[in-house]
């Protein structure tokens, strides 16, 4: 049976997760002279980064309308991520979306503490990793559903033979091409959720997120810029998404959490000053 898309905007992310195939194995699978590594790894970097972003919105609405199909796409992401691609589910999909940055988020933004936005930003990548692997240790966290547990179990797996197998072909290139670009994919989502969550009210149904509606950059990043959208209908998918923010967000959302560009924002509104930002979301 042909795998068949739940909607045809998702050529798109398929076509993202070659490319970024391409830029991971091309480096390990031939030789490719080291100098060209300094563009190379960014590149791919920004490419796990996005299949990160495309693997997000998998998880709320699935690309394929057979489950098989999805299954083994789950399993497509984890290798191009190198993490398993469910993982996201409890922390993201029942607990993010739950508290939406508020006080019981596990990646609330209180995380980051207070000081200069470049220094916060750290700090909160590192307290989110944490706080996460602590709080799957606690007594009271919900116990993963079967299915949750079989997807995640068959990801890990695939992980378990596909990293020895590149080692093994690959040996320390491995580090350079592969592990590099898969943590920064992992510090680039982190960074983009503390920015859209850092300084709104999680109480506020229309001002619980800040969004960026640049064009050129939610073509790229599949509309993750329209957030507070998501929180509302996290199972809209996200090319529906520009349409409903400007029908439903847009006439009621603070203006300064409804921003062109993330540009802007980043280089003159948070990274080098120090942060105000209000700590209850």
């Amino acid at each position: 049976m042909i795998p068949r898309l739940h909607y045809a905007a998702d050529w798109r992310s398929l076509a993202f997760l070659a490319i970024a195939y391409f830029l991971l194995l091309c480096p390990l699978l031939t030789p490719l002279p080291l100098g060209l590594a300094w563009i190379w790894v960014p590149t791919s970097s920004l490419f796990c980064f996005c299949i990160g972003v495309v693997n997000h919105n998998h998880m709320h609405a699935p690309i394929f309308q057979q489950p098989w199909a999805n299954q083994g796409l789950n399993i497509a992401i984890a290798l191009c991520i190198g993490r398993s691609a469910s993982q996201i589910v409890m922390p993201h999909n029942y607990n993010h979306h739950a508290h939406h940055g508020g006080e019981q988020d596990w990646g609330k933004p209180q995380l980051a503490g207070i000081g200069p936005g470049i220094v916060r930003l750290g700090r909160y990548v590192f307290n989110y990793l944490l706080n996460i692997y602590q709080r799957r240790q606690d007594d009271d966290v919900p116990t993963s559903p079967p299915w949750l547990q079989q997807t995640l179990w068959r990801e890990r797996l695939a992980l378990w033979l596909f990293v020895p197998g590149l080692i093994a072909i690959a040996g320390w290139k491995v580090l350079l091409f592969a592990t590099i670009p898969w943590a920064m994919g992992v510090v680039c989502l982190l960074s983009i959720n503390f920015l859209q969550h850092d300084g709104c009210d999680p109480h506020c149904r229309y001002n619980l997120a800040r969004n960026f509606t640049s064009p050129p950059l939610n073509w790229f990043f599949f509309n993750n810029g329209y957030h507070t959208i998501h929180h509302l209908r996290p199972g809209l998918h996200w090319s529906l998404l520009p349409a409903a923010h400007h029908r439903l967000i847009e006439p009621h959302i603070a203006p300064h959490l409804n921003i062109g560009s993330i540009y802007y924002f980043l280089f003159h509104n948070w990274l080098w000053q120090q942060s105000n930002a209000s700590l209850t979301g």
